[in-house]
């Protein structure tokens, strides 16, 4: 399954798609202290894009996604100046949702070579510290095979 989110302020050719999979999740901490769990899904932000987010993986602190997701981004200063912010939550039915950690990626390394990030990213967050591992995979497509930053000084 893909999700796309598409940015229209104006009718500039958009040079550059982001591509994020989110695989899965590891060594979660306990949510729900009923069933020692979690019940775990992800956010992705970048910029002013809409938010995008994954199904809920119930019941576990080992989860998997295996989910797609696309953002294309109009303007090319965007992909210098934002990072793509990714965050970890826990769905709770009674009370809102509560934020597991986060993880902020600079896509700037993928501005200067044809690549992509993947790995295992470690989750933060300010109070507990370290929350787990998130498993994600993420390129950068340029329209049209052209990329402006490969000749600039961007990065």
């Amino acid at each position: 399954m893909l999700f796309l989110a598409r940015r229209r302020r104006h009718a500039r050719a958009m040079p550059a798609a982001i591509k994020i999979r989110v695989c899965s999740a590891r060594n979660l901490p306990v949510m729900d202290r009923t069933t020692e769990l979690t019940d775990a899904y992800i956010t992705l932000q970048f910029a002013d894009a809409p938010q995008l987010r994954t199904h809920v993986a119930r019941r576990t602190l080992n989860p998997t996604w295996n989910q797609e997701f696309r953002i294309e981004v109009a303007d090319d200063n965007e992909l210098q100046d934002h990072p793509l912010q990714i965050r970890c939550w826990d769905k709770d039915i009674m009370s809102s949702d509560d934020e597991i950690g986060a993880i902020s990626v600079d896509l700037n390394p993928l501005l200067l070579q044809p690549t992509q990030l993947s790995g295992w990213y470690p989750l933060y967050d300010t109070l507990r510290g370290f929350c787990g591992e998130l498993s994600l995979v993420i390129k950068m497509d340029f329209i049209g095979d052209v990329n402006p930053f490969k000749e600039s000084g961007a990065g």
